[in-house]
């Protein structure tokens, strides 16, 4: 099981499930280590146009054997999404990263993952912001306790504060829905 985020580790906990946190950065860049072992395409979507070209040099340069089928801006509007399809399907790549914010990510994917030719979509959060060196990862050992949100908190303020306040909410309210809903089963099922 893959958990993004260190309140995913906790609430599975809670729920008696166990699992640890593998940023989804690391992820990409497991994958694309073995990618460039079997010769398969990346395809890069997201981010400003200088960020996600910044980034594809970066995983060249880490893994020169790496095919960067291709890459491309984030910013596009929905009557623009054909195109945008076509264009990643024309690369033959065989894995799609997107560095696009939420919910804008998950609704691309939604609404054109029958259309995509790629294998693998993954989004990817600010994973492009990191590897170009436009923005620091969180210290090692902030990762490591579980802390890499509070830093990247702390780099942008305006931008998450308000995003991570409502998403923490709803995140809680499904938690608590859940662990209610096991307990209560658990319940009935002693009693029958």
């Amino acid at each position: 099981m893959h958990a993004d985020g260190q309140g995913i580790v906790l609430g599975l906990a809670g729920l008696g499930l166990r699992a640890e946190r593998c940023a989804g950065i690391d992820v990409m860049q497991d994958i694309c280590e073995r990618a460039s072992r079997l010769g398969l395409g990346v395809y890069l979507l997201g981010a400003r146009t200088e960020i996600v070209a910044a980034t594809a040099r970066q995983l060249q340069e880490r893994w020169p054997s790496l095919v960067i089928s291709g890459w491309r801006n984030g910013y596009f509007t929905e009557t623009e999404e054909d195109a945008v399809v076509d264009v990643i399907n024309a690369s033959g790549a065989a894995l799609l990263f997107i560095g696009i914010s939420s919910p804008k990510k998950e609704l691309f994917l939604r609404g054109n993952w029958n259309r995509l030719a790629v294998r693998v979509a993954m989004g990817v959060g600010g994973a492009f912001d990191v590897i170009s060196g436009h923005r620091p990862r969180a210290p090692l050992l902030m990762q490591r306790a579980g802390l890499e949100w509070f830093f990247r908190l702390c780099l942008e303020p305006r931008r998450l504060a308000l995003r991570y306040f409502r998403t923490n909410i709803v995140y809680a309210w499904l938690l608590a829905t859940a662990w209610f809903g096991s307990r209560i089963a658990e319940i009935t099922g002693r009693l029958r």
